[in-house]
């Protein structure tokens, strides 16, 4: 009997070590045993149980904190956690952009759940096929490609034939496949996994077409083992985009682009909030697992041997450094934090939130400024928009500037700048409207004509004798040509323009908010400047007449030019040209400028007519040439470049009949 009785206490005692044991398995120095009791959920797919796996160990065994695990679906987890108000709940992988109608309603609005930051794993969904697919057709990795037969044939079933396969996930995750399908306008049909073990069926029939040589297109996501042992093709769809994914979007059936990649976050329900479980709340929101840490975890237990328990033993083992942080935030006593560091640090505190305060209210200032000087130069600029007609349009442009840009590009941005700053200037010294530009051409808007006219003089006179690089005036286009009388005809940047007067279709651009000017009138002094010569003012014959008085008054010489067919404007029309005396440049120079000695300037205003008939000025007989010139070098460069070309292709080729060869005798 006492035989009996020793061998069953040995038995209980050998019961009880074990039970001990098992619970302590994976640290030796484990607390003895854990006390209450917290939810956690685990999904259908792997990476879930490991992350669980680990924080099931280090709460029992270092908080003390007993742990059940519960299988659950996305959706079904976060209601429950929602409504368990007796025990604390958290949940340790929440994919909030594809599941972002669930979380905004329980997190951001009912407030039922709480946000406890992020995972530290970068999640994304997307569709992949096997790499080798691309040695079929090189456009599989784009969606474009499923749009064709031949492809969809390529990827077809029995079942889905003539349209391609798509292997979905099961029903019940997070998917909008056959919406993008149907919007993007593919040849392809969803077959949907099986609900027992979704991630199990894809990764078996992924396996086998590549161990086969066969296509699949399927559903998959990152971070996952797979990519460690199979080379795997992302197909991209067009890019990601928030409005893409709205609530209204998904609900309507609207969504054309591609999943989000995300950030994974944690939950957990309001309890945990509570003095007793703040240590397990500071835990969860410590707790974080990168996406390559992932990668490995489910490569071990995928490929490795290893069961769930044992990979999460390991990286425990493994990372106490990384994981103790986790347990400091949550371990916060007298001990840890004694009181008398409260005296140092409530101080500090104050000091740094009162610095954070003054530095946030100067950038305020700052900002604010920066808002009112904007707004005033805003308001300054539309005081001078013209609201009703008539009035003067300007188009400008810089001749040739896209050679110019070709041969010397670090000269050109030198030189607009320049080009730029004397328009700008002479701008709002005369008051007119910038309305917009692109690249070197502007158009300009003008209450006043005299203005307008003005301007164009006072930029020409301007850019004659601006401070331009040596280099730039060394181009056929920029350089420096004098007159009979030593007077300066062209120097730097060739501008020429275009005028009109008349009442054009005035709106208001409701992106910019800033006047804009339509219709034929417009197209008319466009239509000029195209005509026009570099350091010509091309202007019809409704703005010679809007500025006669000023003409006269200022002695310019006006002469007929001609007439042009202009594109889209039915009637032929008149066109004049000016030439401003020699007292006119004193009124356009700003006082820092220096006057030169002769100021006898040529610019000239053009009427529209039916053909053009060159003027005999010397200022056309330099530009003709100029152009000639810079035509014919410019041929000359491109048959070397080609010739340079064709001789390093023919001296690279051989062939069997020895042409191309170095040796041959051909």
């Amino acid at each position: 009997m006492k035989i009996a009785l020793f061998l069953l206490s040995r038995f209980v005692l050998f019961v009880l070590l074990y039970i001990h044991h098992s619970h302590s398995v994976c640290l030796p120095s484990a607390l003895p045993s854990c006390s209450g009791k917290a939810i956690t959920v685990e999904h259908s797919w792997l990476a879930t149980k490991i992350n669980v796996g680990i924080a099931k160990i280090l709460a029992e065994e270092v908080l003390g904190v007993c742990v059940e695990i519960r299988s659950r679906g996305e959706e079904e987890a976060y209601l429950e956690a929602s409504v368990e108000t007796s025990t604390p709940y958290f949940i340790l992988e929440v994919w909030s952009g594809t599941r972002a109608d669930i979380y905004e309603e329980l997190v951001m609005n009912k407030r039922v759940l709480v946000d406890a930051g992020e995972l530290g794993s970068i999640g994304r969904i997307g569709w992949f096929i096997p790499a080798k697919a691309l040695d079929f057709n090189e456009a599989l990795d784009s969606y474009r490609a499923y749009r064709t037969t031949e492809v969809a044939e390529h990827f077809s079933t029995n079942v889905t034939f003539p349209d391609g396969r798509f292997l979905g996930p099961a029903l019940s995750w997070a998917s909008v496949d056959e919406t993008l399908i149907n919007n993007l306008g593919l040849k392809l049909k969803v077959e949907y996994a099986q609900e027992a073990d979704p991630e199990g069926e894809i990764i078996q029939m992924v396996e086998e077409h590549v161990n086969q040589s066969k296509p699949i297109l399927f559903y998959f996501w990152t971070p996952h083992q797979l990519f460690a042992k199979l080379k795997l093709q992302r197909v991209f769809l067009p890019d990601y985009t928030a409005e893409c994914y709205s609530a209204y979007s998904v609900q309507n059936g609207l969504t054309d682009c591609d999943y989000a990649a995300e950030p994974l976050k944690k939950l957990y329900n309001p309890l945990m909030n509570n003095a007793e479980h703040s240590s397990l709340a500071a835990f969860v929101q410590g707790f974080r697992l990168s996406t390559d840490e992932q990668t490995q975890l489910l490569y071990d237990v995928s490929y490795g041997g290893m069961t769930v328990e044992e990979a999460s033993c390991a990286w425990v083992k493994q990372n106490e450094n990384k994981w103790r942080t986790w347990i400091a935030l949550s371990a916060v006593n007298e001990e840890s934090f004694p009181l008398w560091s409260l005296g140092i640090a409530i101080p500090v505190v104050v000091i740094l939130f009162v610095c954070f305060v003054l530095v946030t209210i100067m950038f305020l200032c700052m900002l604010l400024l920066l808002c009112m000087v904007q707004r005033i130069n805003s308001t300054k600029d539309q005081a001078n928009a013209p609201r009703e007609g008539p009035l003067a349009i300007v188009f400008t442009d810089v001749q040739n500037s896209t050679l110019l840009w070709e041969l010397s590009p670090e000269l050109m941005k030198r030189a607009l700048r320049t080009h730029n700053k004397i328009m700008g200037e002479s701008l709002a010294k005369l008051r007119g409207y910038y309305c917009k530009s692109q690249g070197d051409s502007w158009m300009t808007a003008w209450k006043d004509p005299q203005s307008a006219l003005d301007w164009c003089l006072r930029v020409q006179i301007l850019l004659r004798h601006a401070p331009w690089d040596a280099d730039l005036l060394a181009f056929d286009d920029c350089k420096e040509y004098m007159g009979a009388n030593g007077q300066i005809l062209l120097r730097g940047l060739r501008v020429r323009m275009g005028v009109h007067f008349g009442t054009p279709d005035i709106v208001m651009d409701s992106a910019t908010k800033r006047c804009d000017y339509l219709g034929n009138m417009v197209n008319l002094s466009a239509r000029a400047e195209a005509q026009a010569q570099g350091g010509e003012i091309l202007a019809t014959k409704e703005f010679i007449e809007s500025v006669q008085d000023h003409i006269d008054m200022q002695s310019y010489e006006t002469k007929l030019k001609g007439q042009f067919k202009l594109k889209g404007i039915d009637l032929p029309v008149s066109l004049f040209r000016i030439i401003a005396p020699k007292h006119a440049l004193g009124a356009f120079t700003d006082e820092h400028l220096e006057t030169p000695k002769d100021h006898d300037t040529h610019l000239i205003l053009v009427q529209s007519t039916q053909q053009q008939v060159p003027h005999d000025e010397a200022i056309e007989k330099l530009v003709s040439e100029s152009n000639m010139k810079r035509v014919l070098t410019h041929i000359y460069s491109k048959m070397r470049e080609r010739y340079e070309e064709w001789r390093d292709e023919m001296s690279n080729e051989t062939s069997t009949d020895g042409f191309g060869d170095p040796h041959s005798d051909q």
